[in-house]
Parts: C-alpha cells; sequence; structure tokens
C-alpha cells in the first residue's frame, strides 16, 4: 500500500511541476503594469482672495486615467491684521491626454471646503484688535485642471486651474508650479 502511494505521488509530481513552470512562463509573458505617480506643488492667484496654493498627489489608475488627492488655500493678504481663507481637500478623478512631452488634464471630484473669514476690528489699541471669526465648513464640488511640460522623465513645469463649488464660499484659483514623479 505504502508503495503503490508513493508511485502515485511520483507520478503526479512532474505533471505538478510542468504546470508551475507554464504559468510561470504566462506571467512573465503578460506585460508589467507601470503606473505613474505625480506630485505637483505651486503658487498663483486665487479669487475671491489674493494668494493661492496648491499640493495634489496624482495616480495613474488607468489607461488616461487618474486619482488626485489635492489640499488649496486661497488668502487674501493682509500685513496688519488676520487673513481671511478659503481652501479645500479633494479627490478627484481625471481623464488625461498626452502629446510628445506635454500633457493635460480634465478632474472632477468632491471636496472638503472651509472658509475663515475675519470681521471688522475692534477695541483696537496701538498694534492690536479683535476680530469676530466666521469659520464654514462645507462639501463641495471641486474641480481642477493641469497642463505640464516635463524638461525631463521625472521633472516638468506646468499650470493647475483648480475651484471649489460650495453652498458656503466657492472659490477659484491657479498655481504655477513644479511636476515632481513619471511624467506621461
Amino acid at each position: 500500500m505504502f508503495l503503490a502511494g508513493t508511485a502515485v505521488l511520483a507520478l503526479a509530481l512532474p505533471v505538478r511541476a510542468q504546470e508551475v513552470s507554464a504559468s510561470n512562463e504566462a506571467l512573465q509573458t503578460q506585460p508589467s503594469v507601470d503606473r505613474s505617480v505625480v506630485f505637483n506643488f505651486g503658487v498663483g492667484q486665487g479669487s475671491p482672495l489674493d494668494i493661492s496654493a496648491s499640493a495634489a498627489l496624482s495616480f495613474e489608475i488607468g489607461e488616461a486615467l487618474d486619482l488626485t488627492v489635492r489640499a488649496t488655500e486661497t488668502i487674501d493678504f493682509n500685513l496688519f491684521s488676520p487673513s481671511d481663507q478659503v481652501g479645500d481637500v479633494a479627490v478627484l478623478v481625471g481623464k488625461r491626454a498626452a502629446s510628445g512631452k506635454s500633457w493635460v488634464r480634465a478632474s472632477v471630484g468632491l471636496g472638503w471646503a472651509h472658509s475663515l473669514d475675519y470681521g471688522e476690528g475692534y477695541n483696537c489699541y496701538w498694534f492690536s484688535c479683535d476680530y469676530d471669526e466666521t469659520e464654514e465648513v462645507t462639501l463641495g464640488l471641486a474641480l481642477q485642471g493641469d497642463t505640464a511640460l516635463a524638461i525631463w522623465r521625472s521633472f516638468g513645469i506646468g499650470l493647475t486651474v483648480f475651484g471649489n463649488l460650495n453652498p458656503a464660499r466657492s472659490f477659484a484659483g491657479f498655481s504655477l508650479g513644479l511636476y515632481l514623479g513619471r511624467q506621461r
């Protein structure tokens, strides 16, 4: 009985080894998935406020399809009083088109928008005033457009246009910045 079991096992092992070898060959002949990841950051102009900044991390999730996580901020710069702020943190899905060393992308998604407004100063003494703060946080429709030119394989310069439509305080802006990561 023991010899019969050993003989069956000895006959089955070469068949199993051939199956494993065939499946390894099939895996090696399939094209590898080479996904790009790009980080960009920049500064520019915002509306309704003065200065804007944006930072984003984009992941290629399909043929010409990207998933982007971004943070934006626009600030009303005041030298002697608090600065009003509006911005968001958003997750967007975008369609990308590339030509040579440049590419463009249009994205839409959901963003957690915030705004912080300071009223007129009161109880002012010398350079110190008290201010009423109004802070609002809401969910909004996040929009973003990017265009970039790859200077090297992992370095590019570009323009980001962004906005958030929300019930509290919608905003828009643009930033010129650097794009780091595999440019496609």
